[in-house]
């Protein structure tokens, strides 16, 4: 099996293959995920017709999916940095790929489609984190970097909507719904299969070869996904009704274990670990307890925990994980209030609402394509970041006076501040991503992109269960009166948009403003990239070596 593995890696040449080619499919495979997640909104009603189901059934084909990729996105970023890159997106693609297929050919049980979109999202979680580390491994530290970054950037903000299209125009066809897992199934198996022969070896960073599957901190781990499976849940049923246990138990029962999770990581084990590091340092044991320390720690000191002291000691870390949560949040608030108004008030199908959306993503790419980071960082970061924030308030105010009364109601209140609303955004991530994902060291790439993820995953739920709380249950308009109630509850939502992305804006109040990532001299950035534009036969062996361990 290995000599077969050995032979196939060898049909294009290390030398023939392209850095540049490789990381593209990497982003065209990540891209699975956010295409997965717009792509099941539009669905939605064809599962509801297929399965002769209630929506709020129909709708945990989403709910199932979101729930295991936030939760388990924490631990694959951490398997990024143990396992390697490479091999952990090409599980991710390829496996999520497959139960795509799986999904498709359901025909019967709703619950077995559930199950297997629950697993699902499992194996999608793998690769966003591995998407990160792909791209520092390829142009860290070379000027190539910012434009990987915008490219990253590109695909996490176009994709949501690319998905909703996707997914909208293709429930229209003969196969429903099916449309999506096919077309989800052919794609992933497309890029992992390229990948296969022709992906560009990953350099290993230095600290993560010390890093092994047998020390990650498995209690802490499970702890963190339990919890963040709760919280999901918690606010996925709450979208449904808060009156119920199943919404309001498992949010706090969900922080209880992560804040355990957390005091276990980054007290008791990281209080551990500095003192044994302390006593090195010292000439001389004080005690024979702290020389049986010394001399043999215990587990603990081995011990990988899924989030070390070191990511929070990054400059910013909190303000923009809390920032960015409250962010996605806002941003699917925007992006599901203009579906349903489209879908429900307006009485478009699928695809029309769906393309009703796009202001929203072609802000987004063409705030990422003018993106200028000298410019940023010229003004000043902090400058920068708040007033796209605090102008990001005055589009969703702009967006709330949309009413069917008025002609040309979409012209006049969604086409420009959605298109602006995105373009802020997209200069919100130029920012988070330069200030903060470039400052990362490689050995937490992973990790730091995957709880950042996480963070996000759990946004979108709350986004999701703030819309479905205030806009109810929406039948269908059979008359104007109906329409007119339904009018204002939309109305009494976009309220709750600005508001979160007023919170937004405050809570970048207190980000430390910096300067940009500093970049190497022109002399160091050609060695380096020189350098990667042929791996050495050190790389080559240690990417062929690894490759061959895990077939075996």
């Amino acid at each position: 099996m290995n000599s077969l593995h050995t032979r196939l890696q060898e049909w294009v040449p290390v030398s023939r293959r392209s850095k540049h080619i490789s990381f593209a499919l990497v982003l065209i495979g990540a891209s699975l995920d956010n295409i997965n997640v717009g792509g099941s909104i539009a669905i939605a009603s064809s599962v509801e017709r297929h399965f002769n189901t209630d929506s709020p059934t129909a709708s945990w084909t989403l709910s199932a999916y979101a729930l295991t990729l936030g939760s388990f996105i924490i631990l694959a970023g951490k398997l990024t940095d143990i396992l390697g890159p490479k091999r952990v997106f090409m599980i991710g693609c390829q496996c999520s790929a497959i139960l795509a297929l799986i999904c498709a050919v359901i025909e019967s049980e709703i619950i077995v489609l559930i199950v297997f979109r629950a697993l699902q999202g499992v194996l999608a979680s793998l690769l966003v984190p591995s998407m990160f580390a792909v791209a520092h491994a390829y142009y860290g530290g070379t000027k190539h970097m910012m434009i990987a970054l915008t490219m990253v950037m590109l695909m996490l903000t176009c994709s949501n909507g690319l998905g909703l299209v996707i997914g909208g125009a293709l429930s229209l066809t003969n196969v429903g719904y099916k449309g999506l897992y096919y077309f989800s199934f052919a794609l992933g198996t497309a890029v992992s299969v390229t990948l296969y022969f022709i992906m560009y070896p990953v350099g290993t960073d230095v600290n993560s070869k010390n890093m092994h599957l047998k020390n990650l901190d498995f209690p802490g781990t499970f702890m963190i996904i339990v919890g963040v499976l709760l919280v999901i849940l918690g606010l996925t049923e709450g979208g449904e009704s808060w009156k119920k246990p199943a919404a309001y138990v498992p949010i706090p029962v969900g922080f209880v274990i992560i804040l355990c999770a957390l005091y276990f990581e980054l007290v008791y084990i990281q209080n551990y670990k500095n003192k044994v590091d302390s006593l090195r340092q010292e000439t001389l044991p004080t005690t024979q307890k702290d020389e049986r320390l010394l001399n043999k720690p215990d587990w603990r000191y081995d011990i990988l925990m899924i989030l070390p002291r070191e990511a929070f000691e990054i400059t910013n870390f909190i303000v923009f994980v809390s920032s960015m949560s409250l962010l996605y949040a806002s941003f699917v608030i925007g992006f599901a209030l203009e579906v349903q108004y489209a879908q429900v008030i307006v009485g478009d199908n699928n695809l029309i609402a769906a393309l009703k959306s796009l202001p929203l993503i072609l802000g987004t790419t063409v705030g990422a394509l003018l993106s200028k980071e000298s410019l940023i960082y010229k003004v000043g970061m902090k400058r920068v970041v708040v007033g796209a924030m605090t102008a990001n308030v005055a589009c969703a105010v702009w967006t709330s006076y949309r009413d069917y009364t008025v002609k040309n109601n979409f012209w006049k209140f969604t086409l420009v501040p959605m298109f602006i609303f995105g373009f802020f955004v997209s200069t919100y991530f130029n920012v988070y991503i330069n200030a903060l994902m470039r400052r990362t060291p490689g050995h937490l790439q992973g990790t730091v992109s995957g709880f950042l993820q996480t963070c996000g995953q759990v946004g979108i739920c709350v986004g999701n269960a703030l819309v479905a709380t205030v806009l109810g249950v929406l039948a269908p308009v059979t008359t104007e009166a109906i329409r007119e109630q339904y009018n204002q509850r939309f109305k009494h939502a976009y309220i709750m948009m600005y508001s979160v992305q007023a919170a937004v804006a405050a809570i970048l109040l207190f980000v430390k403003d910096q300067k940009s990532a500093d970049a190497p001299t022109e002399e160091v950035s050609s060695e380096k990239e020189a350098e990667e534009e042929q791996p050495s036969e050190k790389e080559a062996e240690e990417e062929q070596t690894s490759s061959e361990a895990t077939m075996a």
